[in-house]
């Protein structure tokens, strides 16, 4: 089945209905799980990743420093362009997999060996170990994380509260 952005209906029987599985008529090259829906407007923001080898740039084998880099930019808050584009941090196992903020500013990132947590200056405060690649992570309600690894979806009761970036 091609990618494709589908909503699962959450009571029963939890029918699921193909939102969206082209653009302008080109497949999806991977749809990543990295959705929100904007509160008010209902405006549905997503990603397409592709994974490159690096030769389009030049690069002949593994280009392996952009893949390990999140970075920051700052928001013109009239326009919304992104502007002043910075390395936030490096991440020292794997790629960053889906990001998180919580009411402290710090970020979280799913990575090879678990999730792991920066503060707002991009100084690594902490790592979740889960034994496996996590895939992505969400909070879902007062101090409750859910983490998509491999094989494994866990929910971690922790000490901070996500945040809904979404703004008018």
């Amino acid at each position: 089945m091609p990618p494709n952005l589908v909503l699962v209906h959450a009571h029963p029987p939890h029918n699921a209905t193909v939102l969206l599985d082209n653009y302008f008529g080109q497949q999806f090259n991977s749809l990543n799980s990295d959705v929100k829906v904007h509160p008010k407007s209902g405006a549905i923001f997503f990603t397409d990743v592709t994974v490159d080898s690096g030769a389009a740039g030049g690069f002949l084998g593994r280009n392996t420093t952009l893949p390990s880099t999140i970075y920051a930019f700052d928001v013109e808050r009239k326009s919304q362009v992104f502007l002043n584009r910075r390395v936030f941090t490096y991440v020292d196992a794997g790629i960053p997999d889906g990001l998180q903020v919580d009411t402290a500013g710090n970020i979280y990132s799913g990575c090879a060996d678990g999730v792991h947590v920066w503060n707002k200056e991009g100084t690594l405060i902490g790592k979740f170990f889960l034994g496996a690649e996590s895939a992505n992570l969400v909070f879902a309600g007062k101090g409750m994380l859910v983490i998509l690894a491999e094989r494994v979806v866990y929910l971690a009761e922790i000490a901070a509260d996500g945040v809904d970036l979404a703004v008018d």
